[in-house]
């Protein structure tokens, strides 16, 4: 992957972010943000497919991924943004965190919402790009909220919840890799099945009060 198809590529889904985050301050507002991009989004890629049909091919794997398709040049880009993403989130966490569970609190203390808003949605932005490489477009979800929704169900703890998303997400994509392996089937499949089972578990047992942290 060459620097100007990084810069398209991922600059359009940090643009698209930060979109997102103008378009309301409060968690509630940008819900609406979130879905009036992403229905732009998907409708000006109808558009695009409609008159370039010579990219057909291209567009599945875009929408539903192809982890064996990622060469090694890609696999050092991923790292690069990841640690790019990592170090931001790193050091706008303390405010995030302020601003995400009390807001008007944070607001009256001085915290900018709409630009710690406008910059985690950017960050989310790269993180979807990247994960686009491994399941698509329409199964991103299932490996940046699956793993976050398991730990949240789970425990109530910010640090532990952390680490327990992280080393779900990492169990997942490589035991999707396992059961795509011996059974054939997609790798985008197993990684989502994974994920959502997962969290059912997790519902499952907090259910029963057998593991809550």
């Amino acid at each position: 992957m060459d620097t100007a198809a990084v810069i398209r590529k991922y600059g359009s889904t940090v643009l698209g972010g930060i979109g997102m985050g103008f378009l309301g301050e409060r968690v509630g507002e940008r819900d609406v943000g979130i879905g009036i991009v992403l229905a732009l989004a998907l409708g000006l890629g109808l558009l695009f497919l409609h008159f370039f049909t010579a990219y057909a091919s291209a567009a599945t794997a875009l929408l539903f991924g192809n982890v064996l398709g990622v060469d090694r040049q890609t696999v050092w880009t991923l790292l690069a943004l990841a640690a790019l993403a990592i170090t931001a989130l790193g050091l706008m966490s303390r405010p995030l965190l302020f601003a995400s569970l009390q807001p008007d609190l944070a607001a009256a203390r001085g915290v900018p919402l709409r630009l710690i808003g406008v910059l985690f949605l950017a960050v989310v932005g790269l993180a979807v790009a990247e994960c686009t490489q491994i399941v698509g477009v329409l199964l991103v979800f299932s490996l940046m909220v699956g793993p976050a929704a398991t730990a949240q169900a789970l425990t109530a703890r910010l640090a532990l919840g952390l680490v327990i998303s992280l080393v779900l997400a990492v169990a997942i994509a490589w035991g999707g890799l396992a059961a795509a392996f011996y059974t054939d089937w997609p790798t985008s499949f197993w990684i989502s099945a994974l994920s959502g089972l997962g969290y059912l578990a997790a519902l499952v047992g907090k259910g029963k009060e057998a593991v809550l942290f």
